[in-house]
């Protein structure tokens, strides 16, 4: 389950939505997946896609996302996945125990709009919402189980998810990632503050060793958030998880230079320790 999220900038459809499949799926509004039976009852009860429909959406997720080579965790436990809801304030949840993604129909008809045409400048403004499924989807893909979903573990699970996301929107409908900035290159929108803390904290932790541009920064940090998804092991630890991360920061060379393959070893793992020891002591309380 998920607490309720905060609709997306554009306004509301003023037509009714269309029933393809793909586009039904598009409404998923990304929050975290985790919330007291109290906030869970604030959700209207939500009608499920046929099976045919959730299966023609789950392989067409699929083969937009097969580049990644990412391990399709939520993805395999069958074709009831996709869920759709008619509130109008909460925007979708990933339920991470039954990997059902819960869509809303507010969205639908934005996020149709610029997956039919996404090079139309009339719909480029409707990149956040085809966003949402993305980055849903990707929850999907996470080997992270429900125990490690709690403060820096959670922390690192959204950031990484985005950052994701935005690769995936980058490469396959062209939207720079300035999209996703302020004016001064400072990451902005959903989750915009949890990136640019986990860009600080690798680039702090690296810069002790050698000196790194934030933008390469940024780059290790997206490689990693493909690679931690790509691998059949899951996670009911958050330390674990978070050091998963770190293990998977693809660190380049020059941080090594003129050390021996044991002292390159060891800077590696004191890397490795130091980015999770920094992850946790800033975002151990962490609630999104």
């Amino acid at each position: 389950m998920v607490k309720p999220g905060t609709p997306p900038p554009s306004g509301k459809p003023t037509v009714a939505p269309t029933t393809s499949p793909l586009a039904s799926a598009m409404m998923a509004k990304r929050v975290p997946y985790k919330v007291s039976q109290e906030e869970a009852a604030d959700y209207v009860k939500p009608s499920q896609l046929p099976d045919d429909a959730q299966s023609t959406v789950r392989e067409q997720l699929r083969g937009l996302l097969g580049y990644l080579n990412v391990h399709h965790h939520g993805l395999k436990r069958g074709a009831k996945v996709y869920r759709f809801q008619q509130s109008t304030e909460n925007y979708g949840q990933y339920d991470l125990g039954t990997g059902a993604i819960t869509i809303n129909e507010d969205v639908h008809q934005r996020a149709t709009k610029f997956m039919s045409e996404p090079t139309n400048p009339k719909y480029r403004k409707h990149a956040d919402d085809a966003s949402t499924l993305i980055h849903e989807t990707i929850h999907a893909m996470s080997p992270m189980q429900s125990k490690a979903y709690d403060g820096h573990g959670a922390f690192i699970e959204e950031a990484t998810t985005e950052i994701l996301a935005r690769k995936v929107m980058r490469d396959k409908f062209q939207i720079p990632d300035e999209h996703w900035c302020d004016d001064d290159g400072t990451p902005s929108g959903s989750y915009g503050e949890e990136i640019h803390s986990l860009n600080q904290i690798v680039s702090s932790v690296l810069g002790q060793h050698a000196p790194i541009a934030h933008q390469d920064v940024y780059r290790l940090i997206e490689d990693a958030a493909a690679k931690m998804r790509q691998q059949s092991q899951v996670f009911d630890r958050k330390n674990r998880y978070v050091r998963h991360f770190a293990n998977n920061l693809e660190l380049p060379p020059h941080l090594f230079t003129g050390l021996d393959a044991n002292a390159a070893a060891a800077r590696r793992l004191q890397i490795v320790s130091d980015v999770s020891a920094e992850v946790e002591r800033q975002h151990h309380d962490w609630q999104g």
